[in-house]
């Protein structure tokens, strides 16, 4: 069945209706608040161990402290580097849902994306009980990322039936039989407003990482990688922080129904929208 996804452009007002997905190709959806950093919370034991026992009936899994990640480019890519902030992680049991906590952010994080309604009712959920224990006196980056990864062979393979030549650039460009590409990323910031919106895509040969967030695997895909965040100032609270995630994650969203086609909803099991 055809769905209705004419998206003009990537970026407007109007309101885009969200087309249901069998199986969204969807890999790790993230939510990140950053604060001030907190003394607190630089070894915030205490802190954290009751914002973890107030959290148990959701995520009951409470990993060890692991020291922060930095993630360097360089000539030969993205290399990591141990930082010295220490984070804490909660995990739910079916390990789908986790909950990240340093002195300087607080992190959601599914790795089965059951949609926005879901994603925002427990961040409210996650925040109302963190400000139970840590008062950040203010927000200063917020940011909805959407990395969706595809390696369907048939979609890889033809990714200008699935995929606007807009949004794939030098993928896009004719190649012959005798030529294979083995890496290509892109990436595009844009500014609009008070908020931004980082564009990732590409495509990763098998065992190649485009980013540490989500491992490499064997085989070749296809990434769109949809970061939008602000860094403006703001009052850190459920209900404020549930408007601007909303607003965000609808941006994200345009791009993504913008640069796919109708086939490619359908092989994903897009249903039909009036």
């Amino acid at each position: 069945m055809k769905a209705n996804i004419t998206i003009l452009s990537p970026f407007g007002d109007d309101e885009v209706a969200e087309v249901p997905l069998v199986s969204p190709p969807i890999e790790l959806a993230i939510v990140q608040l950053r604060f001030p950093r907190m003394a607190k919370l630089v070894d915030g034991e205490e802190v954290i161990a009751a914002f973890a026992t107030a959290m148990a009936d959701q995520y009951p899994i409470f990993d060890p402290p692991r020291q922060e990640v930095n993630l360097i480019l360089g000539p030969e890519g993205i290399n990591q580097q141990q930082g010295s902030a220490k984070i804490w992680r909660l995990r739910s049991a079916d390990e789908n849902w986790s909950i990240s906590v340093s002195a300087t952010f607080l992190a959601l994080e599914s790795r089965q994306y059951p949609g926005r309604t879901e994603l925002r009712s427990r961040l409210s959920f996650a925040i109302e009980r963190f400000l139970q224990f840590a008062r950040p006196p203010f927000l200063e980056r917020v940011g909805v990322r959407y990395i969706n990864r595809v390696h369907d062979e048939d979609i890889v393979r033809n990714l200008s039936k699935y995929v606007k030549p807009e949004v794939l650039g030098p993928l896009a460009a004719p190649i012959p039989s005798s030529v294979s590409v083995n890496h290509s990323i892109n990436e595009t910031r844009y500014v609009v407003d008070d908020q931004e919106l980082q564009v990732r895509q590409g495509f990763v040969g098998p065992g190649l990482l485009h980013d540490p967030a989500i491992a490499p695997v064997k085989y070749p895909t296809w990434i769109l990688d949809l970061d939008a965040f602000t860094h403006v100032k703001r009052e850190f609270s459920a209900e404020s922080v549930d408007r601007l995630v909303g607003e965000l994650a609808a941006r994200d969203y345009r791009y993504f129904r913008w640069a796919v086609t109708a086939e490619f909803l359908e092989r994903f099991g897009g249903e039909h929208v009036s």
